[in-house]
């Protein structure tokens, strides 16, 4: 005897949750996670932002932090700090 299956009974839910209607939309931005080379969590604003940084044309967007968090923390101990992508903030 084959058992009948439901799509409204499956592993998934109910047929309306799976509507477009239902999707839920994008998650609100979180703050990405950074990580030392021995697993200990980084607070990349305890990373020593540079000079350079203040007249950085994306300074203060969320998007261009994960990029910079990570390439400060990389030269966090050198005495001359290089960014490949600079661009000056127009005035």
């Amino acid at each position: 005897m084959e058992e009948e299956i439901r799509l409204g009974d499956s592993l998934f839910g109910s047929a309306k949750a799976m509507k477009n209607d239902d999707v839920p939309g994008p998650a609100p931005y979180e703050r990405m996670r950074f990580f030392d080379d021995d697993g200990r969590e980084v607070n990349p604003d305890l990373i020593p932002k540079p000079s350079l940084c203040a007249s950085y044309a994306k300074d203060d967007d969320p998007a261009a932090e994960p990029l910079c968090a990570l390439n400060r923390l990389d030269q966090k101990d050198e005495d001359d700090f290089k960014c490949g992508a600079y661009v000056r903030r127009r005035q």
